[in-house]
């Protein structure tokens, strides 16, 4: 296969993921009462589906060789990674509060149960966007093609993908959601690259 036609390929499967697992969150999140969080309902189950349908394909397509997938680990590169994401986040929350905290803007996940938005942004999102973007996505690439596509390719759709969470937010706070998952993006995919090489 051509270069063009295994990102394609990667596209093509992280599309499938995505969509079905968007699916199953809507139709679940359609019948829970208004009450109990259907945008966190949303959430929860689009991300279990995200780490449920990533795992199928990969046993499914690329028989369950999860370690080409990223799932392995490296304490050194996962401390670094850590320490220089607390550090980014930090850095990047600490500019948006002094950026924005004049505009009146709060995104609707923000109303609902606590506990239950601490297990979607804390657990659930971690894992489910990891797998899929990193696990299969990032992964895929990294065999398939060369180190700058698998790099900057997740990072691109990562960030273009975390504008769902902020409907009507004013301009700047969408640039901002961009500049910030896309870096968070480039420097997840960093570190996965350096288990693989």
């Amino acid at each position: 296969m051509v270069m063009i036609e295994h990102v394609l390929t990667a596209l093509g499967l992280w599309l499938l993921v995505l969509l079905s697992g968007a699916l199953a969150g809507l139709l679940i999140a359609c019948r829970v009462k208004r009450e109990n969080s259907p945008i966190l309902t949303f959430g929860m189950i689009t991300q279990v589906c995200f780490i449920v349908f990533s795992i199928l394909i990969i046993l499914l397509l690329f028989k369950g060789d999860f370690r080409l997938f990223g799932f392995k680990m490296n304490l050194n590169y996962t401390l670094q990674s850590l320490i220089v994401s607390l550090l980014l986040a930090s850095i990047m929350n600490t500019l948006s509060y002094r950026l924005f905290r004049r505009v009146k803007y709060e995104p609707p996940f923000l109303h609902g149960n606590l506990l239950l938005l601490a297990l979607v942004a804390c657990i659930l999102a971690p894992l489910g966007e990891e797998i899929l973007f990193r696990g299969l996505l990032e992964s895929y690439l990294l065999i398939h093609t060369s180190i700058e596509v698998s790099i900057i390719t997740p990072s691109i759709l990562f960030a273009i993908v975390h504008l769902t969470s902020y409907p009507k937010a004013p301009g700047r706070i969408l640039i901002l959601v961009i500049v910030y998952a896309f870096i968070m993006g480039l420097l997840t995919s960093y570190y996965l690259s350096l288990i693989h090489i």
